[in-house]
């Protein structure tokens, strides 16, 4: 059974390097260097390193950020994505997003709790700042700028 792919139509392709990458049709047909052959551009959720704009040898064929653009051969397309399967993705997506932002929160409001206990103890009538609590907590795998900077630097 052969499947009919369009522009739009979100897929399934390998990029290299045994690489599978999700993505949406941008383009199908040559290339200005390859006249006889059809080509798919995609452009995909993830930046690739063989990703480009959506631009080859300055001919314009779909417009994406910088390493989201790949162009391929049909037999690289594994296979067509059915809504559904999107609609299910995002879904996880959701819910593990929403379960991040919670347990977020309840660590800011853990943290808020303890300045308010410790500066009551120490200045009963003075109010909380808020600026000292971290706006990305330690726990949830987050690093702050400094410790990404040293971290990149040190690699």
């Amino acid at each position: 059974m052969s499947v009919r792919l369009s522009v739009g139509d979100a897929v399934f392709v390998n990029t290299g390097n045994n690489q599978d990458d999700f993505g949406v049709i941008r383009y199908i047909g040559a290339i200005h260097s390859c006249q006889y052959e059809e080509y798919i551009g995609i452009e995909l959720v993830k930046p690739v390193e063989n990703g480009h704009n959506g631009t080859i040898d300055g001919y314009e064929y779909f417009t994406s950020p910088k390493g989201y653009g790949f162009h391929t051969k049909l037999t690289s397309v594994i296979r067509k994505v059915l809504p559904m399967e999107l609609v299910a993705q995002l879904r996880q997506l959701l819910t593990a997003f929403t379960d991040k932002m919670a347990e977020k929160n309840e660590f800011i409001q853990k943290l808020q709790s303890q300045l308010r206990h410790q500066h009551h103890h120490h200045h009963p009538h003075r109010r909380v700042s808020l600026k000292s609590i971290p706006s990305n907590p330690p726990d949830l795998g987050y690093m702050s700028r400094r410790e990404s900077q040293s971290a990149s630097q040190s690699s």
